[in-house]
């Protein structure tokens, strides 16, 4: 007979249960860690944080930061003269957006300008729009140069097709012009 700590004796159900692990104790952090990898995988799959710079060892840029250090010092020089070729070009300027809010959700304009600055573009401006009621969103080229708009069409996965090009002179600091429709959701906007 086994006695517990206060002296009486153990039934045999006690005893067979004292040499168990409770495994839900564990599960809320099981939960946590699996939430974690599972943002973490939405960051980098969605780049909405650039300055989580996480390195899989199956990236090609993972192998190739190894490799560089191993590289034989006769390789050095033309590389040297690749990169004082790339500083004597001209680096682009970014996209410069205005953001117009026409859906009637507001905030959406805020939202959107601060995930497209996230992604490199210029932004010049966010408000609302002309009305609240449009009901595709629309890239209208400001600039004259269909490019502008194109980069930005790949950005948030909009077709090429839909994009307007209408140059507007008062607006020389703008190339293109974003005006959010009700059909947002459709593109890769944040909600």
């Amino acid at each position: 007979m086994t006695l517990k700590r206060d002296g009486k004796a153990a039934s045999g159900s006690e005893r067979r249960d004292a040499g168990k692990v409770n495994l839900t104790n564990w599960i809320p952090y099981l939960v946590i860690a699996q939430t974690a990898l599972i943002l973490l995988i939405f960051l980098k799959v969605f780049d909405l944080y650039p300055e989580f710079n996480f390195q899989s060892p199956l990236d090609d840029a993972y192998f190739q930061e190894d490799n560089a250090e191993t590289k034989s010092s006769a390789a050095k020089p033309a590389a040297e003269e690749k990169t004082e070729e790339v500083l004597t070009r001209e680096t682009p300027r970014p996209v410069r957006i205005e953001v117009l809010n026409g859906s009637g959700t507001g905030g959406i304009a805020k939202r959107t300008a601060d995930f497209l600055q996230l992604k490199g573009y210029d932004i010049r401006d966010y408000k609302n729009a002309d009305r609240s009621d449009y009901e595709k969103t629309s890239i209208i080229v400001r600039s004259g140069n269909k490019a502008h708009g194109e980069a930005l069409a790949a950005t948030i996965s909009f077709p090429i097709e839909l994009i307007v090009v209408d140059p507007d002179p008062n607006l020389i600091d703008v190339d293109v012009t974003l005006i959010l429709g009700k059909d947002r959701s459709r593109y890769i906007l944040p909600p």
